[in-house]
């Protein structure tokens, strides 16, 4: 049997990784290309693991980052030391919260002021 903070991390990818969902449902939204909010996703990443190296948790201002540090959360490798303390828990759930709300919020700001297409 797996250890408890197994499952603990998981639920909290789960949660961590609803902004970037939600951010790659805007561009989808906004762009009408496939592999334009791929390029996005990708790129993002790519920066948002190199700022997450650089700057640690500050970086935690992108959704990339925010599913990038819980998934390496425990690991030891990169930017995290290994052990789960309650301030990492607590600077990812509440960077998920707010990044979701904030990204919901402008889409839907956006989306009420556009023309849909068809």
């Amino acid at each position: 049997m797996l250890p408890g903070e197994y499952l603990a991390v998981t639920g909290l990818l789960i949660v961590a990784t609803i902004p970037a969902a939600a951010i790659q449902s805007a561009l989808s939204t906004f762009l009408r290309s496939f592999a334009a909010p791929v390029a996005v996703a990708i790129v993002a990443s790519g920066i948002s693991t190199a700022a997450l190296m650089a700057i640690g948790n500050a970086a935690l201002v992108s959704p990339y980052a925010v599913a990038t540090r819980t998934a390496l959360l425990g690991t030891g490798s990169f930017v995290d030391t290994g052990s789960i303390t309650g301030g990492d828990v607590t600077a990812i759930l509440t960077a998920s919260i707010i990044l979701t709300v904030l990204i919901l919020t402008i889409t839907t700001a956006i989306l009420e002021r556009r023309d849909t297409r068809i």
